[in-house]
């Protein structure tokens, strides 16, 4: 989702932003989304073979929201893209876009820092940097690239 939402902020030259949206539409619809659905549809999967409850963690809460966000704000974002919906809408994508970007970076680092599987498999040092260190430092820079004059 990073790749998709940096290909936006900023745009280098104004001929060069039907080639950013072109980049978007492919990292997040193409290749994120699919990943988030598939990736929630194992771990259900998983839970479901051993019988263990589901969503029952807080990354369970906050993951089975972000896959339903993300299905909603990629319906959202092809529609825009496909002109069923006024331009002026495309800032509502955008804030959404970076909350549901938010809750899915959380996700993550819920289910590497805290999930059982994980502890159990993963050295502490590795957990720090892959679900804490890593995750943030990515959102940090999608963030410190934010037009907030694009947001309001």
């Amino acid at each position: 989702m990073a790749y998709g939402i940096s290909a936006l902020q900023p745009a280098r030259k104004p001929d060069g932003v039907e080639k950013a949206l072109d980049l978007h539409g492919f990292f997040i619809g193409l290749v994120a989304v699919p990943l988030v659905l598939i990736s929630g549809t194992i771990m259900y999967q998983r839970k479901e073979d051993r019988g263990q409850p589901h969503y029952v963690s807080w990354h369970g809460i906050v993951g089975i929201t972000t896959v339903l966000l993300a299905f909603i704000q990629a319906i959202f974002g092809v529609l825009l893209s496909w002109g069923y919906l006024p331009r002026k809408l495309y800032r509502y994508h955008r804030q959404s876009g970076y909350a549901v970007f938010t809750i899915l970076v959380l996700a993550f680092m819920l289910g590497g820092l805290y999930s059982n599987f994980i502890v159990r498999h993963a050295w502490t040092a590795t957990r720090f940097l892959a679900y804490g260190l890593g995750p943030l430092s990515v959102w940090g820079g999608v963030v410190a690239r934010i037009r907030s004059r694009k947001l309001w």
